[in-house]
Parts: structure tokens; C-alpha cells; sequence
């Protein structure tokens, strides 16, 4: 003979709050991942509010007129970086190239190409369409050839302008002070970011 079974199924009463349980879980997972992205970006925001690199304009000392040659010399620019709730001190902010000219008066240029903003650097290569080396700007990037005056070299330059010279203040004492700005890239306009 068999035995019957007396005692009541368990998937009866609770079942049903197991399950709802079970869907109410998922339910809020989902709706917490629904709201997720654009709680991140929110705290992104107030987190990292936007910066201001230096100040468009401002003069910055970098060298003496004794310690130049004409022999381009690269200088970082560093400034204390604001954002809306704190300060970052020190922070390179662009780079420079300094010298003399022939006549000792000092120039100062902007390392980005204004092609695209790639960084420029200098070294003794063959000017374009010769075999004659010298002493030059040119660009990794795109292969385009300035000389020490940051005069484009070459009829089919991809850069749209010669390089980016910057204001320069010499005192007294022959402290050289250089007006820092960049400008847009990709136009024959040399026009300020600031």
C-alpha cells in the first residue's frame, strides 16, 4: 500500500511573495542601472568643473637675454590651474621656444603646429626639394618644415600659417617676459583661444 500525502504542496501561499519579491529585486536593479549614467555624469560634472589653463593674455618669465642664443630653446609654461573648486599650482599649460635673431632681438613661438596642434621640434634637417641640412622647426606629425623665424618652408606646407609667434617684454634688469596664448589650429588666421 501507499502512503498518501497529507501535507499541503509549499509552492501555495508562499510562492507568491517569493516571487514578487524576486521581481520587485530585478525591478529596482533595472531602474537603478536605467538612472545610473546620467547620476555618473552628474557627479562627473560637479567633480571636475571646468578648468581654466592660465590666464589668456598673461605674462610669464622664463629666461634672461644673456642666457639666449639663436639656437631655439624650448620652455614649459606652468600656472596654477583653477577650476571652480580648487586650484591645481604648477600645471604645464603650454611650451615655448625662445631665442635670439640675428640682430639679438629675442622671438618667442608657440610649440603647437597650427596645422593640427601637434608639438613641434627642432633639429638640423634637409630643407624641402635640396640636400642642404640645417638647423630647423618641423613637424612629426605631417612632415611640414619651418625655419628659425617660424617662416613655413616649402609651396605645399600642410600647415595653413607660419608658426605662432608670442608677444615678448624684455626689462631692464634683461628678464624676458612672454605673453602665453594658443590659438585655433587648421585656419590661415592666427586667432586666439583665450
Amino acid at each position: 500500500m501507499t502512503e498518501k500525502n497529507t501535507t499541503a504542496p509549499e509552492s501555495g501561499c508562499c510562492a507568491v511573495p517569493r516571487r514578487s519579491f524576486c521581481t520587485s529585486v530585478v525591478a529596482a536593479g533595472l531602474g537603478a542601472a536605467a538612472i545610473a549614467p546620467p547620476v555618473a555624469a552628474g557627479i562627473r560634472v560637479v567633480l571636475s568643473a571646468p578648468e581654466q589653463k592660465g590666464a589668456a593674455g598673461k605674462f610669464y618669465p622664463l629666461a634672461t637675454v644673456d642666457s639666449l642664443g639663436q639656437t631655439p630653446q624650448k620652455f614649459l609654461i606652468t600656472d596654477d590651474v583653477k577650476g571652480a573648486w580648487m586650484t591645481s599650482p604648477r600645471q604645464k599649460i603650454g611650451a615655448i621656444f625662445l631665442s635670439k635673431d640675428d640682430k639679438g632681438e629675442v622671438r618667442a613661438l608657440n610649440v603647437l603646429c597650427p596645422h593640427a596642434g601637434c608639438t613641434i621640434s627642432v633639429g638640423v634637417k634637409k630643407v624641402p626639394k635640396t640636400d642642404i641640412e640645417q638647423l630647423m622647426f618641423y613637424c612629426p606629425c605631417h612632415v611640414a618644415f619651418f625655419d628659425l623665424n617660424g617662416v613655413r618652408l616649402g609651396e605645399t606646407s600642410d600647415s595653413p600659417r607660419d608658426m605662432d609667434a608670442l608677444e615678448v617684454q624684455v626689462e631692464d634688469d634683461g628678464k624676458v617676459l612672454v605673453k602665453f596664448e594658443n590659438f585655433v589650429t587648421g585656419t590661415a588666421e592666427k586667432k586666439s583661444k583665450g
